[in-house]
């Protein structure tokens, strides 16, 4: 994301949030913490994507009575990544069970920056566990082969 790109979208998420009544302090989190994603997300070429719920309503809340708000979605991010097989990804993060009000609402950042951030971490960790894995082997080769550490 460039830093013109990036100020912009800063910006857009800034004011839908102050205008949907979070104080400057909160608006300001948010958008810092929205750009640290997917700034973070882009360079594991990961995004996030809204999907229909397949869990019914009533399921997650236990009643009927309480109304069903005009979206229900969840949010995943696939990791595409090019150690897979073509067509095949990943499941890197997930947040289920979201009601939205419009695409509009300034949760929609909240939930992007948690499952970002989450599936970042996730993919960094997976790369630790293999860079040990390969260090592991290494020095058992090492060792097998007669030389000492």
């Amino acid at each position: 994301m460039d830093r013109r790109m990036g100020n912009r979208k800063f910006a857009r998420v800034l004011t839908r949030a102050r205008d949907q009544g979070y104080s400057l302090a909160d608006a300001w989190k948010l958008a810092v913490r929205w750009t640290e994603a997917k700034q973070r997300a882009e360079t594991y070429d990961l995004d996030v994507s809204w999907e229909d719920e397949d869990i019914p309503w009533e399921d997650l809340r236990g009643d009927a009575e309480t109304e069903h708000p005009p979206i229900w979605t969840c949010a995943v991010v696939w990791d595409p990544g090019p150690h897979y097989r073509k067509g095949e990804s990943v499941c890197r993060a997930s947040l289920g069970g979201i009601g939205l009000n419009a695409w509009s609402d300034a949760y929609v950042y909240e939930v992007e920056a948690d499952v970002l951030t989450e599936a970042c971490d996730n993919v960094d960790a997976e790369r630790e566990r293999d860079a040990q894995a390969q260090a592991d082997e290494l020095a058992a080769r090492a060792t097998f082969a007669g030389v000492s550490p």
